[in-house]
C-alpha cells in the first residue's frame, strides 16, 4: 500500500475508502474529514439497522405479526345463540412473537412479547364446516398454537387504545 494515502474503514465487513494525502494538506483538514466520515458511517449504520422495511402488501390499519395463543376466553352461551361468536370462542389473548410489517394508519404500537386481546372474526374453531363459503378454510387455534396474521386495529368506543381483530391467519 502506498505511503501517500489514508485508509478509512467502518468495520471489517465494509469497503475501504482511500483518500490521497494531497487532499488533506494539514492535520486540521485530516481530522475534519475523518470526523465527517465517521459521523456519516455511524448515522448510516444506525438508521438502516433500526428501520424495518414493511412489506408492500400489509393493508392500511393492519400490522402483520407472528403470534402465539396464550389464553382462550370462554364463551357466554345462551339458548338464543344464533351467531358463531355466541356459540364458539372468538377471543383470545395473543403474545406477539414477531412484527413483520405495519400498514399505513396503524397507530397501536405492538412490541415483542406484548400480550393483546384479539377477536378472531371467524372463531377459533376450524372454519371448514362453520363457514363453508370461505375461499380457504382455517384449521382452528388452541392454546400454544403459533400463527401469522394481519391484525386490524380499530379505535375502541369509550375505552383507551384499540381493539384488535384477525380475519384470516396461517397456522405455523
Amino acid at each position: 500500500m502506498k505511503q501517500d494515502t489514508i485508509i478509512v474503514q467502518q468495520n471489517l465487513n465494509d469497503k475501504m475508502i482511500f483518500i490521497p494525502k494531497q487532499i488533506l494538506p494539514n492535520h486540521r483538514a485530516t481530522a475534519f474529514v475523518l470526523l465527517t466520515l465517521a459521523i456519516l458511517f455511524f448515522h448510516t449504520q444506525n438508521s438502516t439497522a433500526q428501520m424495518i422495511a414493511p412489506p408492500n402488501n400489509v393493508p392500511p390499519s393492519h400490522c402483520r405479526i407472528v403470534g402465539k395463543i396464550v389464553e382462550v376466553l370462554p364463551v357466554k352461551t345462551s339458548k338464543e345463540a344464533t351467531q358463531p361468536c355466541q356459540k364458539y370462542a372468538c377471543k383470545a389473548k395473543v403474545q406477539v412473537l414477531k412484527v413483520l410489517g405495519i400498514g399505513s394508519g396503524f397507530h397501536s404500537p405492538l412490541s415483542l412479547d406484548k400480550t393483546i386481546l384479539v377477536k378472531f372474526a371467524f372463531t377459533l374453531q376450524p372454519t371448514e364446516k362453520l363457514f363453508p363459503e370461505l375461499n380457504k378454510a382455517m384449521p382452528g387455534l388452541t392454546i400454544g398454537d403459533k400463527f401469522q396474521a394481519d391484525v386490524q386495529a380499530l379505535p375502541s368506543m369509550g375505552e383507551q387504545g384499540s381493539s384488535f381483530t384477525v380475519h384470516t391467519y396461517k397456522k405455523q
